[in-house]
């Protein structure tokens, strides 16, 4: 007994063809349909405004997100000469370009170790309401460079306040608060001859 082989007449073959392809062009639609009406409803948290002609009625305005703000910079009084009593007179001089100078006139104990006076050279950061000061040379070379060596070239301080007359701030490593005095000028003599030089 031999097998029975289905062959399909040619109208059936058309017939099928028809019905794959009508399928597959209602799939298409309804899928683009479906695609349409959630892309312009605003879905994904973006309206999106289509254009009318004017007998139609107006259209929502489109939603444009909003742009986050840049992080304020230091306040504008941080700029200046800053003093205040830290192992004898401490004298900071913030620059707005991000430069300084820290000037110890050291007391009794610093002056044994270290001299009358040292003078360090700064570069200045600001960045999440905090500065951050990194020592970069001074004067005389090779005592700052002892110093910073001890004490550390890396120093960050929060800003508490920052007045007219008077900058609060807070040691970022210990916690240490700090409230400085403005310096209209430095009024010592070596400041003044350096000035002349």
């Amino acid at each position: 007994m031999g097998r029975k082989i289905l062959h399909l007449r040619r109208p059936d073959a058309r017939r099928l063809a028809w019905i794959l392809g009508t399928t597959l062009a209602l799939g298409v639609y309804v899928g683009w349909r479906s695609w349409s009406a959630t892309a312009l409803s605003g879905a994904d948290g973006i309206s999106v405004a289509v254009i009318a002609p004017a007998s139609e009625a107006a259209v929502d305005p489109i939603e444009i997100p909003d742009v986050p703000e840049t992080p304020p910079g230091p306040p504008t009084e941080l700029f200046g000469a800053w003093t205040d009593a830290f192992h004898g007179t401490r004298t900071f001089r913030f620059h707005a370009d991000g430069t300084g100078v820290m000037t110890l006139e050291l007391d009794t104990l610093g002056r044994l170790i270290y001299g009358r006076r040292l003078e360090f050279d700064l570069a200045w950061t600001w960045s999440d309401g905090g500065l951050d000061l990194k020592m970069i040379g001074g004067r005389p070379e090779e005592k700052t460079r002892s110093a910073a060596a001890v004490f550390g070239d890396k120093f960050r301080y929060m800003i508490l306040e920052a007045g007219p007359n008077q900058l609060k701030i807070k040691a970022a490593d210990d916690g240490t608060e700090y409230v400085l005095d403005r310096v209209a000028e430095i009024e010592t003599a070596s400041a003044a001859k350096q000035a002349l030089q």
